[in-house]
């Protein structure tokens, strides 16, 4: 074990900042999109660190357990290689040097501070509370027709909301990166208040919840799942503990599926847009009234099951997905535009569409180890919010989103500190 040395509590608070500048997932110059402003932020945290770590070689603990984490970073290097030192290859490799790192310090700066989970809980209420509020104010400037470029204006979304179609995003890039954040938060903020019983928790999660309303997400769904979870964990009737985990299971499927599938009433041709689907989509089941449509989902993990059978196992290489050109007999190269625009949408299905089968093992390990963790631990507030994060796994791109790795070191530093049993 190598031991580092961290004298004040400068570290806390940069720590602090950093958790809280995510709400600025804005890039800082448009040529270099991959870098946002929140990541100056960590490099400010990153290099006092480094030089403890380095240099002072005192109070820093680099354990066998974080062999684990650091596989995935690992797990980039066989396409360095094979992609001839490629920029998304490099790009691939410190990208995920980048996420262990958050992991890391987490880990590092919560057991030198003693700050435990509640520490960390109340910084990410914040930070949803930051986000929603930028929301509401945005909503409320769009309104008067004031675009401050936190509203995503969607004239082809099915919520019309004073006569206006939008979708919020705050400074997160998409709406659906803002409702993982407010999810995430609400759930904080939710145990925040369990634990303290402060009535400001009570006004947060309401202002919390009024932002996630305005992303219009279809996580809405997975929050309620969430929900649910901690409802089993307070229950002690077999009964109803089976019957809650049935509604989260049907929860989820509906979730899924309706992602990936839209039922509409064959004279919506609304619904047939391209935000949806692709142009001129086909029906897979049709009757007299309704039609069985798919959605990009839908199209964005056939695109990865065809990645896979071409290039496993070794993937296509980080960010390739939306270079690779899927066609389709049944549709032209313009109706699939959309689907050859963006990224995988699913976590593993991606790992192993553009990364391959070494990073797919290694994030499998690590879910298993966090999760398994969290859920030793005595209250299940960690694992329940891990939870919901795995269920974005399905049809998002979740493994970057670095709050994930500000939890996993949360747990593994819970999990050191749980009293032992005699």
């Amino acid at each position: 074990m190598i031991k580092l040395n961290l004298n004040n509590n400068i570290y806390k608070v940069l720590f602090a900042i950093y958790i809280l500048s995510l709400s600025l997932h804005v890039p800082l110059l448009n040529k270099y999109s991959f870098f946002k402003i929140s990541d100056i932020f960590f490099l400010i945290l990153l290099i006092p660190f480094s030089y403890y770590f380095l240099i002072e070689k005192k109070n820093i603990y680099f354990d066998k357990v974080d062999l684990i984490f650091l596989l995935f970073p690992i797990s980039f290097i066989p396409n360095i290689f094979i992609l001839n030192f490629s920029y998304n290859s490099l790009l691939g490799f410190f990208s995920g040097l980048y996420l262990f790192l958050i992991y890391f310090i987490t880990k590092n700066i919560s057991r030198k501070f003693n700050l435990g989970k509640f520490y960390t809980l109340k910084l990410i209420t914040y930070l949803g509370f930051f986000c929603a509020s930028i929301t509401l104010v945005g909503v409320f400037l769009f309104l008067f027709n004031i675009n401050i470029n936190v509203i995503h204006s969607t004239p082809r979304y099915p919520f019309l909301l004073f006569d206006v179609y939008f979708r919020s995003q705050s400074f997160l890039g998409s709406a659906s990166m803002l409702s993982m954040y407010l999810i995430i938060a609400t759930l904080s903020c939710f145990f925040c208040y369990i634990k303290f019983k402060d009535f400001k928790y009570i006004i947060l999660i309401t202002i919390i919840l009024a932002g996630l309303f305005f992303t219009f997400a279809k996580s809405i769904v997975l929050l309620f799942s969430s929900i649910l979870l901690i409802i089993y964990f307070k229950v002690k009737k077999i009964y109803w503990r089976s019957s809650i985990l049935f509604i989260i299971l049907f929860s989820i499927i509906f979730h899924s599926f309706f992602a990936n599938f839209i039922i509409i009433n064959k004279n919506n041709e609304f619904m047939k847009n391209s935000y949806f689907t692709v142009e001129n989509v086909k029906p897979i089941v049709s009757n007299k009234s309704f039609d069985l449509i798919p959605t990009h989902y839908y199209f964005f993990k056939k695109k990865n099951f065809l990645i896979i059978k071409k290039s496993f196992p070794y993937g296509i290489g980080y960010k390739n997905f939306n270079n690779f050109k899927y066609t389709n007999t049944e549709y032209s190269e313009e109706d699939l535009q959309y689907t050859n625009t963006f990224n995988p949408h699913s976590t593993l299905l991606g790992a192993l569409s553009e990364n391959g089968i070494l990073n797919l093992i290694s994030i499998l390990l690590i879910l298993f180890f966090t999760l398994k963790n969290s859920y030793s631990l005595s209250e299940k507030y960690l694992f329940i919010i891990l939870f919901y994060m795995c269920l974005e796994f399905i049809n998002a791109d979740f493994i970057s989103i670095k709050l994930l790795w500000i939890f996993f070191g949360l747990i593994v530093y819970e999990n050191k500190n749980k009293p032992k049993l005699i």
